[in-house]
Formats: C-alpha cells, sequence, structure tokens
C-alpha cells in the first residue's frame, strides 16, 4: 500500500470551493438511475483528520508520509537521506477578499490558507529534484558520489559558517525522541550541525560512517550521550555566532547556558547509571558519553581542567573493569593480539543485531569493538592532557595501556597495535551489508597512517613523563625514558618508512580530495612534533640558530605539510594540527615562518578557549626567547608564572 494516496477529483458539476470543503451530494429518492454517476465511489484517503505538519522536511517536501521518529524518522534510515527537523520560516499568510476575485483567478483553484502560507516544499526547487532547501546549507551528511574526485571535493569545499546563523528561536513544538530527551527548534539545529560540520572539521572520514556517526547511534538509545551531543555541537554553534563580535577575549567568553544545561543533566544520568542497583553497566553508553564529555572540556573547560582529569580517571577505571582479563598478559610475556584473537563472525553478528555497536556478551568477547576504538582515542585525548606541554591533567588512561601492554617499548608498541588492529572490524559490523565497499577500501588505506596517529600518541606521553622526571630532578628516571623514547622513535621509522617517504614527497598541487593525502597532511606533522618535543628536552641547552638535522627536517615536514593543508581547507585543516604549530612555533628561528605560525594561530583562538591559551602560551614563549638571544626557554615556569592559563591540545 502507498504511502499517499490521491485524493478524489472533482466532477465538472462541482465548484472548487466545493471539490476541496463540501461533502459529497447524497442521492435522494426522485434521482433516476441514468442520472447516477456509474464511477465507483472512492472515499478520501488522509481525510479523517487534519493532516500532521510535524513530520521531517525531507519527508514533507517529497510529499510522503513520516513516521515523524525523533531525531531521525525511519524512512530516511531505510533510505539513508539526511532527516532534517530543523525550523523553517514560513511566508506570512494574507487573506483576500472575495470581492477582489476576478474571473481568470476563480478558474483555477481557490486559495485555502494553507496554500497561502507557502511550505518550504512550495518553494524550494523548480524542479523537485533536491530534498533540500535552496536557503539551508549543503547537506554534508550525506556520502559523496564516488564518481568523481572532483564532486567530492567541490562538496568539502563548499561548507561555510551559514549553519552558524541559523535561526535558533522559532516558536514549534517541543518533540520527544526515542532516548527520551525532549528536543526544541534550537536542538535540531544543533543535531543538524554535529552531522554535518562538526564531524567533518574534527575526522576526514564520511561522517555517515565515521566514529562520530556511531556516537550519534548510541545517542539515539540513550539520552546521556544524546545530552553531550547537544552540548558540544550548541557551545561550538555559539563560538560560530560570537566570531564576529569579538567583544569578549576567546579564553574569557561564558559558555552558553543551554550547552551548561545539557553537561549538567548528562553528568546527573551518568552518576545514576554508576549506581550499583542499575545492574550491569552499559560500558558503550558510558564511554560514548565519556569520550565526549572530554571532548568538550579539552575545546572549553577552565584552565583548572578538574572536570577533564576526573573523566579521564573515570574512563580508565571503567576500562579496567572491562579489561581485567587481559591485565595478565603482559606479566605472562604473552603476546596480546593472540589474547584478543576472538571469534570474529560470532562477535559481529551480536553487533549487526545492535545497530549501536552494543557490548557483546562476555562469553563471546572481552570487549566491544566499540569500546576498544574508544580506549584508543582516549588514550589520544590522555596523552593531550599529560604533563609537558600546558597542563598535568592526564595520564591515567595511558597507564592503563602499560598495565596491559608492557613498560618495554616493543611491547608497548606491538600491545597497543593489537588493541588498535582489534577494533579494524567496528565499522563493518555496525552496518552489516550496507557499509558501503567504497568504505572498506578507503578504511584499507588510511588503517597505516591512522596506526601512526596512534602510535606517535604513545610517544606524547613518553615525552611528557621525561618532562616530568626533568622537572623533578631525577635524572635517573629521565635517562631510562630517553633511552625508550629514542628506541621507539628508530622503531617507527622502520615501520613507517613508506609512509613518512611519501609525505616529504607530497607536492602542494596534489589533489586534496583523496583522503589519504588528508590524513597523510595532518598526521605526519604530528608523528614530527614529537621528534621536535624530545630534542627540544634533550638539547635544551643549544640555540636555536643551531639545530641538528633531525630538527631541520621536523621543521621542514612540519611547515610545508602544514601550508599544503591550509592551501586546500584553510582554518578547518589547521584545527587538526595546532600541537605541532606550536611546537614549530616554538623551535622556528625563521622570521617568516615564525610570522606566519602566530597568525595562523591567532586565527584559531575563536574556535575553542584551549587555541586561544596555547596562543597566549606561543606568544609569551617567542617573546622570551627572543629576549635571551636566541636561546629556549622553559613555557612550564611561564605557566608556573601565570603568563599563561592551562591548556591541553
Amino acid at each position: 500500500m502507498q504511502a499517499d494516496q490521491a485524493a478524489p477529483k472533482p466532477t465538472q458539476a462541482q465548484t472548487p470551493d466545493e471539490s476541496s470543503s463540501s461533502p459529497p451530494a447524497q442521492p435522494d429518492d426522485t434521482t433516476t438511475p441514468a442520472s447516477q454517476s456509474t464511477l465507483p465511489h472512492r472515499p478520501s484517503a488522509n481525510r479523517s483528520g487534519p493532516r500532521s505538519r510535524q513530520g521531517c522536511w525531507t519527508c514533507r517536501e517529497k510529499k510522503v508520509k513520516c513516521d515523524e521518529g525523533r531525531p531521525v524518522c525511519q524512512r530516511c534510515i531505510r533510505l539513508r537521506r539526511q532527516c532534517d527537523y530543523r525550523p523553517r520560516p514560513r511566508k506570512p499568510y494574507t487573506r483576500k477578499a472575495s470581492s477582489a476575485r476576478t474571473p481568470s483567478s476563480s478558474s483555477g483553484r481557490a486559495e485555502t490558507p494553507s496554500q497561502g502560507a507557502a511550505s518550504p516544499s512550495s518553494s524550494s526547487t523548480s524542479s523537485g529534484s533536491s530534498d533540500r532547501d535552496p536557503q539551508s546549507p549543503p547537506d554534508y551528511a550525506r556520502p559523496p558520489i564516488p564518481s568523481s574526485a572532483a564532486q567530492i571535493i567541490a562538496r568539502r569545499a563548499s561548507r561555510h559558517d551559514s549553519l552558524a546563523t541559523l535561526a535558533s528561536g522559532l516558536q514549534q513544538p517541543e518533540m520527544a525522541a526515542a532516548c527520551s530527551v525532549v528536543f526544541t527548534p534550537a536542538d535540531h539545529e544543533a543535531i543538524y550541525y554535529y552531522r554535518t560540520r562538526f564531524s567533518t572539521n574534527h575526522h576526514t572520514k564520511n561522517p555517515e560512517y565515521s566514529v562520530f556517526s556511531l556516537l550519534f547511534l548510541q545517542a539515539q538509545r540513550h539520552a546521556m550521550p544524546m545530552h553531550m551531543i547537544l552540548a558540544l555541537a550548541d557551545q561550538e554553534l555559539m563560538w560560530l555566532r560570537s566570531i564576529q563580535q569579538d567583544l569578549v577575549p576567546a579564553a574569557n567568553r561564558p559558555n552558553s547556558q543551554k550547552s551548561v544545561s545539557h553537561y549538567t543533566e548528562a553528568l546527573h544520568l551518568m552518576t545514576q547509571q554508576m549506581r550499583p542497583e542499575n545492574g550491569e553497566l552499559d560500558i558503550d553508553q558510558v564511554l560514548a558519553a565519556l569520550w565526549l564529555m572530554i571532548a568538550y572540556e579539552q575545546k572549553y573547560g577552565d584552565g583548572g581542567g578538574i572536570g577533564l582529569s576526573k573523566h579521564l580517571q573515570g574512563a580508565a577505571s571503567i576500562l579496567r573493569t572491562r579489561f581485567q582479563p587481559l591485565l595478565q598478559v603482559s606479566a605472562a610475556d604473552k603476546d596480546l593480539s593472540q589474547a584478543m584473537d576472538v571469534d570474529i563472525d560470532s562477535t559481529s553478528q551480536a553487533v549487526v543485531a545492535a545497530p549501536a555497536a552494543s557490548s557483546p556478551p562476555a562469553n563471546q568477547a572481552l570487549i566491544s569493538f566499540f569500546a576498544a576504538r574508544m580506549m584508543v582515542w582516549m588514550a589520544v585525548l590522555d596523552a593531550g592532557a599529560a604533563f609537558g606541554i600546558g597542563s598535568n591533567f592526564g595520564g591515567s588512561v595511558n597507564k592503563l595501556v602499560r598495565q596491559i601492554a608492557g613498560e618495554e617499548k616493543g611491547k608497548l608498541l606491538r600491545g597497543f597495535n593489537a588493541i588498535h588492529e582489534y577494533s579494524e572490524p567496528l565499522f563493518r559490523t555496525t552496518w552489516g551489508e550496507r557499509y558501503p565497499q567504497a568504505e572498506l577500501v578507503d578504511d584499507m588505506d588510511n588503517r597505516k597512517v591512522y596506526s601512526l596517529y596512534a602510535k606517535a600518541a604513545l610517544i606524547r606521553y613518553e615525552n611528557a613523563e621525561f618532562s616530568a622526571a626533568l622537572h623533578r630532578g631525577d635524572d635517573q628516571e629521565a635517562a631510562r625514558r630517553a633511552i625508550d623514547i629514542e628506541g621507539a622513535f628508530c622503531m617507527l621509522r622502520d615501520e613507517f618508512a613508506e609512509l613518512l617517504d611519501l609525505a616529504s614527497r607530497l607536492s602542494p598541487d596534489v589533489d586534496h580530495s583523496r583522503r589519504l593525502y588528508q590524513n597523510i597532511r595532518y598526521v605526519v606533522p604530528h608523528y614530527y612534533a614529537m621528534e621536535l618535543e624530545f630534542l627540544r628536552l634533550t638539547r635544551f641547552a643549544e640555540p636555536l640558530a643551531a639545530p641538528s638535522p633531525m630538527q631541520k627536517r621536523a621543521l621542514h615536514e612540519i611547515m610545508n605539510l602544514a601550508y599544503q593543508g591550509y592551501k586546500h581547507e584553510g582554518e578547518r585543516f589547521l584545527q587538526r594540527i595546532p600541537l605541532p604549530l606550536l611546537f614549530a612555533g616554538m623551535e622556528t628561528d625563521d622570521l617568516i615562518h615564525r610570522a606566519w605560525i602566530l597568525d595562523r594561530y591567532q586565527g584559531l583562538t575563536k574556535y575553542g578557549k584551549n587555541y586561544a591559551r596555547a596562543f597566549d602560551c606561543l606568544k609569551a614563549v617567542v617573546e622570551e626567547q627572543d629576549k635571551a638571544g636566541g636561546r629556549r626557554v622553559d613555557h612550564m615556569l611561564l605557566l608556573a608564572e601565570g603568563r599563561f592559563e592551562q591548556f591541553v591540545i
């Protein structure tokens, strides 16, 4: 049965008004059979009551029935369309006087109130081939057409800041989602922003199949991650709206009240979830919410870092309970990959059965693929919050990684790599047969470069521990750490020699539409940033004007790849490499490079408080190093003096 049936057409004896509003004439006793219509009577479909106007715009513009599921209706899920519940303005309706009608205007259907208040579908496109209003931002959540690389890059280049100016105050009825969160029009705007612009700003993978999409699947089922998605997206939208005003310094801007309200509600739900009387912990739901909380604190948290530190400790505690069987692996000197060698097929069935990648039973796998991937991502964020950059908040998750994999550098890299590889089936098991072949090939292309990114985060934590040992005067511990880090760098240079060589040969003119090239341009600078930091610590007394060959190469590669990415994507690309830019700005003695970095970093301050604090750190270090005649200055001492606030990037 079709979703919508056509209404009966009026007969010639009916006026336009009668055909739309008057009931059909009833036969009487004087009517002759010859005068009666021989056509069968068809009752009007869906006319027993007023038509619902609560469906999504995607279905309404196609004039099909919508089940009004929030935040995504079932039809849009089935057809893989972008479900659009964002508020849209209506044209004002002006009632026409009956005496003003002319014969030419009365020859057609009379204008009704529903026609006078034109819907977006009536003015969206002339051809009716588009699923969105032309005044609304491009639909980034739909996968790009893989037949033409030019089309892909055109879609990505067309992203602009119009999302930041969308109206969010229109009065519409509040609707409840499957996760029990009551949505307002502003919430629908935040969800749309999260699924499109936010996802593509922070990850290069197709947003329909990225980890951010997996987080949204969790949010559709549970209120806690949904509140955090709303908090994060609403906060970023507020920052984008305030870019043009610049009335308050970025680091001092207050957080959005609505964002804080969602964050508070998520914390309340987290407290309830952790109570013993609530039964078995839904680890995937909790990890999804925790990762969003950590990401929120990393971008918009205060300088104290209390919230970030508590969330990282909580994540490590939860992961430790599920990873407990693996804690014996390093002690028994077994290979971690063998310990995690589970029946992928049986686990896949369990995951496919639950679209949100829920945890499989304990007898099928130690942890879900989703939990393993969250552990990798949290280890990256945790390393950024460790001692040595501009804070001392983290370390909890990375300590757990070392308990699982072992402290020795070879075991550590292999063990962490085993956890990363264990989570590789995550995407194909979540979407099953619906996961496109193009995405599978894309995942294979980028597996190596993401492995480098994860292992560079491990070295970032090791650098932080090395810096902490130096600052507390523990020379023996510092020497041991230095030897381990040098050995780790040697292993990574051997393992990723081909990838690093490709990055050095990459031309600015190479097409940026291929995701592998995007990832090389932003991941490889993170690796060289770790080399720069380590050499800064070990060669601290040397002048900036006398860099070693390794320092020269690291600086050259960071600047070269940063310029290429900025050429293709602008500030959107630089948001992914704030740490490499920070170390390059501290280490270079080239005035042109330094000025370029300072200008670009100042532009990043509008995207988050910690970007602004990192910019203050960079300015203070550059100023003091100039005063010292080109000698290095310890930025941690400047932090202790209060020259800038603690930050995490």
